[in-house]
């Protein structure tokens, strides 16, 4: 019998379910982490990122939205 495949959601819901708050809040931050080093790459590095598979635009959208909503306030 042939397993179904779960979707990227199911999947990510799955692992959050499954992991301590301690988890989740290592990967909020990872997450947000990885983000900020992406968009920092885009912008000081636009070369790199010409002729890629998915456009930079999709990161920086990405990146929006994680801020919006997993981002951390930072105050100034």
């Amino acid at each position: 019998m042939k397993r179904k495949s779960k979707t990227n959601d199911q999947m990510l819901i799955e692992l959050i379910k499954s992991n301590s708050p301690m988890q989740n809040a290592l990967l909020r931050e990872r997450i947000v982490a990885i983000m900020g080093i992406t968009v920092n790459s885009i912008n000081n590095e636009p070369d790199k990122w010409v002729n890629m598979m998915i456009h930079p635009s999709l990161y920086l959208e990405l990146n929006d939205n994680v801020n919006d909503k997993i981002g951390f306030l930072l105050n100034n």
